[in-house]
């Protein structure tokens, strides 16, 4: 069982294409966030402290990483993406069904320090995302540290 840290139940650690994490159900749809073992330096992570992992590369429609979140295609039962922004961690999930002309003209990269940078792509890539339907405050709801009690 996945605990926030305020001793809260999340729900059961799952496994879903490869990787940990715990199906969180969001506007009533599964939602599967992944869980790791929590940074605490370079190459250092607490042995029993857990966190919320945010997709190392977010897709923005503008040239220069502003403005609204895109969904890629992802590791969930309903398309969505897990955002770090420093402590906060907010799940956009995306709407049902086609999503109209999204176009993907930036990526935010973020590297294995937690440092970002923005980056134009040489082409569009919008087939692979959708448009934002919901935001989800991941940490505010489930703050961290995580913790795995099996």
């Amino acid at each position: 069982m996945v605990y926030d840290a305020q001793g809260r139940a999340v729900g059961p650690l799952a496994f879903f294409a490869g990787v940990v994490g715990v199906y969180i159900a969001i506007d009533g749809e599964p939602v599967f966030v992944i869980v790791d073992h929590k940074r605490i330096g370079p190459s250092q992570y607490s042995a029993s402290e857990y966190e919320w992992v945010g997709y190392p590369s977010v897709g923005y429609a503008s040239a220069d990483c502003s403005g609204s979140v895109l969904v890629p295609l992802s590791a969930s039962p309903t398309p969505s993406i897990a955002v770090r922004d420093g402590v906060d961690v907010t799940v956009y999930t995306a709407v049902e069904g086609y999503s109209g002309n999204v176009h993907v003209w930036s990526l935010r990269q973020t590297d294995g320090s937690g440092a970002t940078s923005c980056s134009p792509t040489p082409y569009d890539q919008g087939s692979l995302y959708w448009a934002v339907r919901s935001t989800y405050p991941l940490t505010q709801r489930h703050p961290e540290p995580l913790r795995i009690v099996f």
